[in-house]
């Protein structure tokens, strides 16, 4: 299996990625740190959530790693991958449950919501060739 890396990507993508990298692990970091500070906002939604009060901090923890593996040069498309699965999550609880627009901070959350799930996507695509066995096929 071939290692990829940024030599085998345009100087364009390594810019485009890492701007979208950068983004996404502010963001996730910025909610992953208001999940474990006990902000009143997402203590709010977690109790919305019936149940799921007790995942806020899995999920804190997924949020700060996905950031962290963003920030890394050889790992950024599992940061991507993980930072799209949450937010494949929090789209289904506000698909089901919160709802998208009941208030000014739930709606700011969505739109943060769909914008890191696009920027995933770029930086999913950017580094497609990375990913072991699917990589060589694209």
């Amino acid at each position: 299996m071939k290692n990829v890396n940024f030599k085998d990507i345009s100087s364009k993508e390594v810019v485009v990625s890492w701007i979208c990298q950068i983004i996404i692990a502010v963001v996730l970091a910025k909610a992953s740190l208001s999940k474990f500070m006990d902000d009143e906002m997402t203590i709010l939604v977690f109790k919305t959530l019936k149940g799921m009060e007790s995942t806020r901090f899995v999920i804190a923890t997924i949020e700060a790693l996905a950031a962290f593996l963003l920030l890394t040069k050889t790992l950024p498309h599992y940061g991507a991958l993980l930072g799209l699965g949450t937010m494949m999550g929090a789209f289904i609880a506000h698909s089901t449950v919160l709802g998208f627009t009941s208030n000014k901070e739930l709606m700011m959350m969505s739109i943060l919501m769909l914008f890191v799930t696009a920027l995933s996507f770029v930086v999913i695509w950017i580094n497609r060739k990375r990913f072991p066995f699917i990589g060589q096929t694209f």
